[in-house]
């Protein structure tokens, strides 16, 4: 009653395929915007409405998130050490590097503000000149 069926089944010499992990999810979500932001920044860079000094800064950003989440292995000591995945370091240090670069740019509108009232209140001067003539 117990006979044991020794025939061998087409499926017997298949690996066994690996689970799809979250890690690897998130390493396709990553790379998927990246590239969909870097088609968005070439095409703004080429109709010159964002400048190439910043095309090249959010490409490089853009480059090390990819970078990152594609090489995960290399921040597992660092997930290892916090107690969480790789995927929460990479988007951890992309937030960073998000407010870094909102940081900058805060800087920079601040700077252009101040440059537009000096030429504004030049302007207004130079217009009120030969009105208060001598």
């Amino acid at each position: 009653m117990g006979a044991c069926n020794t025939a061998s089944s087409p499926f017997q010499n298949e690996k066994p395929t690996r689970p799809v992990k979250v890690d690897d999810v998130v390493v396709v979500i990553v790379i998927a915007y990246a590239v969909g932001l870097a088609v968005a920044t070439f095409s703004l860079a080429r109709r010159q409405l964002l400048s190439f000094r910043y095309a090249i800064g959010w490409l490089g950003f853009l480059l090390g998130a990819s970078v990152l989440s594609l090489f995960s292995p290399l921040v597992e000591p660092i997930a290892n050490f916090v107690g969480v995945s790789p995927a929460v370091v990479v988007a951890g240090s992309s937030a960073a590097a998000l407010l870094v670069i909102c940081l900058q740019l805060s800087i920079s509108i601040s700077g252009l503000q101040d440059q537009v009232r000096r030429l504004s209140e030049e302007v207004a001067l130079r217009e009120d000149a030969p009105n208060n003539g001598p």
